[in-house]
């Protein structure tokens, strides 16, 4: 699903919560600060079972390892980009501008950025009840 970027948070409170766990779970993982709208995000969820859902081998096109990654995690994230054959970026922060620099990666976004806004407008994503189990019972 895309990511929705906006200004302001919804508040959720607690009662809210227990009366619509899906929705607030569902939210939790679609909104974002729009800070970080220029990344024009998906994310998948797997509303039937805990765990990793598999995905086409041809989905995954790089790895990008955070500026705060432990030496653990980044020798891990590279074995597994050597084991798929998928490149393995390391994230800096630029020496100018507030933003975090991905060398190499090599996209504009703008192909990501027409794709976003075509699935955003076809509101695929919405949510809905029904379709949700809720894993709370």
């Amino acid at each position: 699903m895309p990511v929705i970027y906006k200004k302001e948070r919804d508040f959720w409170g607690l009662v809210d919560y227990y009366k619509d766990r899906n929705k607030y779970i569902y939210d939790l993982v679609r909104f974002k600060s729009s800070a970080w709208a220029y990344e024009y995000e998906f994310r998948l969820l797997n509303v039937n079972k805990y765990g990793f859902i598999k995905i086409p081998d041809n989905w995954l096109k790089s790895i990008v390892v955070g500026l705060n990654a432990s030496d653990d995690l980044k020798e891990k994230l590279e074995g597994i980009g050597k084991r798929l054959n998928v490149p393995v970026f390391h994230s800096i922060m630029n020496k100018k501008e507030y933003k975090i620099d991905i060398p190499g990666l090599g996209i504009t976004g703008e192909d990501g950025e027409r794709l976003y806004e075509k699935i955003v407008k076809s509101k695929i994503f919405e949510f809905n009840k029904g379709e949700y189990n809720d894993h709370s019972r």
